[in-house]
């Protein structure tokens, strides 16, 4: 049975998913593919830069369910000739390019990730 912050991360994460799918449904021009993709990528990298961008496996699979990942679909963070996170043991590491990409996308979605 899950246990109570469980359910509590799970509703919130819900809560998240529905404010943003009331907010794409309400705006007369779809968002662009492309800006759907760096909200959720760049959302998670702002966020685990914000927590210092070291973080332990399973700090980095709460985080990355709580954006709407899989914690084991974080392999394309990982890898290409410029990723944006490394392994340094049981932590997980943002790069400069994922420090880039937090930066960016703080840019364009502001603090709160709106636009």
């Amino acid at each position: 049975m899950p246990t109570d912050s469980k359910i509590e991360r799970l509703l919130a994460q819900i809560e998240r998913n529905v404010a943003e799918l009331r907010e794409q449904l309400s705006e007369s021009q779809p968002e662009p593919g492309w800006m759907v993709w760096f909200r959720r990528s760049g959302g998670f990298l702002a966020a685990m830069d914000e927590r210092g961008g070291r973080l332990h496996r399973t700090e980095i699979s709460r985080l990355a369910r709580e954006h709407g990942y899989d914690p084991r679909g974080l392999a394309g963070f990982y890898t290409g000739d410029r990723p944006s996170l490394t392994l340094d043991g049981d932590d997980r590491v943002l790069t400069e390019v994922g420090q880039l990409h937090a930066k960016e996308w703080r840019h364009v979605f502001g603090a709160n990730g709106r636009r």
